[in-house]
């Protein structure tokens, strides 16, 4: 729980330039999840990856994360560094915000955060990425589908130079078999088309 979004970037670019060194694949396509599809994202336009698969990412990044602490959650990071979510440090409100955008990945980061994390994320903008993008194809997958959401990420891959969507409604996605499944279909359909 010490890692940075530097880090992040940092350890998947090595992933990939190993596997690219070392296996030679014909087709290198990088999936996300949550949070992780802003690391997946940025390593695909970095490296240029024109494949890339999406499930149940972050659109609007964002809120200050700080304005959504307690006080005593504010005091903690400044004394500590580090965060317990379990005791209250999200104000709810906001919590809710940021479960409307689309975006799941806060609630479940874990009972610990550092600081460096939370000051980082502010800066990771999966929106931009979608826009500056010339060579990603994509297929965004949402865990939990609502109204706001489709219309965020479908305006998002119409402006984009190579859009593709598809959406899931299932909920939970990683707990349900029937939703597992219709997820591991969905990829291997797009994956069969994929040029």
């Amino acid at each position: 729980m010490d890692l940075s979004l530097r880090d992040f970037f940092e350890d998947g670019a090595l992933i990939i330039n190993y596997v690219s060194e070392n296996y030679k694949p014909s087709k290198i396509i990088l999936l996300g999840v949550g949070f992780g599809c802003l690391v997946a994202t940025k390593l695909a336009i970095d490296a240029g990856i024109n494949d890339i698969i999406l499930i149940n990412p972050t659109f609007e990044p964002v809120f200050d994360y700080e304005l959504g602490l307690t006080e005593s959650a504010r005091f903690m990071l400044e004394q500590t560094g580090t965060l317990d979510l379990n005791r209250n440090a999200i104000v709810e409100e906001w919590l809710e915000k940021l479960h409307y955008s689309g975006s799941l990945y806060w609630n479940v980061l874990g009972s610990q955060i550092s600081k460096r994390l939370l000051q980082e994320i502010k800066h990771a903008n999966l929106r931009d990425y979608f826009l500056t993008s010339e060579v990603c194809n994509w297929l965004v997958v949402l865990s939990v589908v609502n109204e706001q959401a489709i219309q965020t990420v479908s305006e998002l891959v119409k402006r984009s130079k190579n859009g593709r969507l598809c959406c899931i409604d299932s909920d939970p996605l990683f707990t349900h078999p029937k939703a597992q499944s219709e997820v591991v279909l969905k990829v291997r359909e797009w994956l069969d088309v994929c040029p």
